[in-house]
């Protein structure tokens, strides 16, 4: 919070304000620092989620005019960043101010493979149905869905799953070619390599 007052004392139009995050464990012992060093953090959110919730202080004006959707239990998010990065400026600060624990219990680790499908397909009708964020980023709706895609194929090795993530993954790449060559593109190939 002294960080957060810090920074809007300084810059009292900030709507969004994402901090650095470390996320790893409970007891902590594999800590992973995520630094956000975007030049434009608004078009970054267009290639993918790179905040944390539990990272972001959004000035209380927001929420007058947009909500999370509660329609979404997946990447609700991400939807609510991305209609808002077309409507604010966001910014970025360099210091981490939280910790975001990986555990087994999160909802990402325990679904269903087509309700995530169903639910990506939600996803990206609430986008296309927000004509201000659709006017304006229309042409990053195949690479937002591939993104959502390749997510998922990801999430589907983590259920030992075999053909969905190859099939996920096949569709991400024809939607997005370059997407071949991202750090998640390299983790769904080993698991199809030598988890197969």
């Amino acid at each position: 919070m002294e960080e957060a007052h810090r920074f809007i004392s300084n810059h009292p139009e900030a709507k969004f304000v994402f901090f650095d995050y470390d996320w790893g464990d409970v007891g902590m012992n594999q800590k992973h620092e995520v630094k956000l060093r975007f030049k434009d953090p608004n078009l970054a959110m267009l290639r993918s989620n790179f905040a944390s919730t539990n990272s972001v202080i959004i000035h209380a004006s927001v929420f007058n005019h947009l909500k999370f959707n509660e329609a979404l239990r997946i990447s609700e998010d991400w939807e609510f960043w991305l209609k808002n990065s077309v409507r604010h400026q966001f910014h970025l600060t360099h210091k981490s101010t939280s910790y975001y624990i990986d555990h087994g219990e999160r909802s990402v680790r325990n679904f269903n493979a087509q309700d995530l499908i169903e639910q990506k397909n939600l996803f990206v009708e609430f986008l296309k149905k927000d004509s201000v964020f659709f006017e304006k980023n229309k042409a990053s709706l195949s690479k937002i869905n591939a993104h959502m895609i390749s997510y998922i194929a990801l999430h589907s090795t983590l259920i030992k799953e075999k053909r969905l993530p190859l099939k996920l993954f096949i569709k991400s790449i024809y939607l997005q070619p370059a997407s071949l060559f991202s750090k998640r593109s390299l983790a769904i190939i080993k698991y199809l390599l030598f988890n197969w």
